[in-house]
């Protein structure tokens, strides 16, 4: 019994010193799914078209509030698989919504690209800087404030809603037997996952290549018809 389990600890070992030779880049991230899957985070969506105020000499957006849950891809590889690498932090997924609003201030800057008709933001950058804003408070309620229009235009690569973690803290963790589970999933899955992906990704870097490619070329042709 004792022998069998130093053989599999050694195996483990093995494993894991050959993950950490490998490209620390690409990794399989299965024991972190099951983490998140158990957390939830204070949030909020930023929904467009943007309603956008005024209130006593400052700029506010207006954003619903509600609760978020970071859904992680099972494959995190920052080089080849780029649009799930931008997930690797987790992309932020409603949990549950509530019916209040809340107004998280803005720069003069910013609200006064968003009222102009050549201006032009993104959703992402705006998402951050509401980030930023949340951080140093936010206010449910407007006393005397103002609507105004928003002429911007705003590129978008997420949809018309964005959610976002507001602080990062999360309201529910995992519990005691989740964690175990996560841990399990890691030995069990995500060490040799890790090598079998890194060993066979020379074989499958060509086919993502022209995969990409050939996607890319069917976009231009769109464009140009």
């Amino acid at each position: 019994m004792k022998t069998n389990m130093l053989r599999l600890l050694l195996m483990v070992g093995c494993m894991v010193g050959v993950v950490g030779t490998l490209n620390s880049c690409a990794y399989t991230q299965f024991n972190k799914q099951i983490t998140e899957k158990a957390t939830v985070y204070n949030g909020f969506a930023v929904e467009l078209p943007l309603s956008l105020y005024s209130s006593q000499g400052g700029w506010y957006v207006k954003v619903r509030k509600l609760e978020i849950q970071k859904i992680k891809p099972f494959v995190h590889d920052s080089i080849m698989l780029t649009d799930t690498s931008k997930e690797g932090l987790g992309t932020p997924k409603p949990f549950s919504h509530y019916t209040e609003y809340q107004y998280i201030k803005i720069s003069n800057g910013t609200a006064a690209v968003l009222q102009r008709t050549d201006g032009y933001a993104t959703l992402e950058t705006l998402c951050d800087e509401l980030k930023a804003g949340y951080a140093q408070g936010c206010v449910s309620e407007l006393p005397d404030s103002m609507q105004h229009r928003v002429y911007a235009q705003i590129k978008t690569e997420q949809g018309n809603v964005a959610y976002v973690s507001a602080d990062g803290q999360p309201i529910r963790k995992p519990g005691m037997g989740t964690k175990v589970l996560s841990k399990v999933a890691l030995v069990c899955v995500d060490v040799p996952g890790t090598v079998i992906y890194n060993v066979s990704m020379p074989i499958m870097a060509p086919f993502i290549f022209f995969k990409d490619f050939l996607s890319n070329n069917d976009s231009l042709s769109n464009i140009n018809h």
